[in-house]
């Protein structure tokens, strides 16, 4: 939850080129504790009760959910709740576009299993830029 969201405003401080503070940004998201905390348990929820109804939808249905932490973080006066209902209408129409995205870094995780984790810095940090820079989006 809280970490989540900060390391989200990490990658935002990164994306607009500022000098990081580990202290502030990536224990951030503990100025919004309870809505990061409300988003990542709803999250959690809503992904394992679509999952009981077959494993596919709650795949999908993480995809929706996928952009809530970065609406958060955009979004100060907004809700855990909001912030996935944002993601859902967000990801409407662009699901399989996050997942061949998704499917784009396997050969990464592969080079990172295949080098005992010497590529894991790039597989790591580079899907986090790619999918915030998929659709062009800057951070406000």
């Amino acid at each position: 939850g809280p970490f989540a969201l900060g390391m989200v405003y990490v990658v935002y401080t990164v994306l607009r080129g500022e000098k990081i503070d580990i202290g502030a940004q990536l224990f951030g998201g503990f100025q919004r504790f309870w809505d990061a905390v409300a988003c990542y348990w709803l999250q959690s929820i809503f992904i394992a009760l679509w999952s009981l109804l077959f494993v596919i939808p709650g795949i999908v249905k993480s995809f929706s959910y996928s952009m809530s932490f970065y609406i958060l973080a955009e979004n100060p006066e907004m809700s855990g709740k909001e912030a996935i209902d944002a993601s859902k209408e967000l990801m409407n129409g662009h699901k399989m576009e996050l997942f061949m995205l998704c499917l784009s870094f396997i050969p990464w995780f592969l080079l990172t299993a295949v080098t005992c984790g010497i590529a894991s810095r790039n597989a790591v940090s580079i899907p986090c830029f790619k999918v915030i820079s998929a659709w062009g989006h800057e951070p406000q």
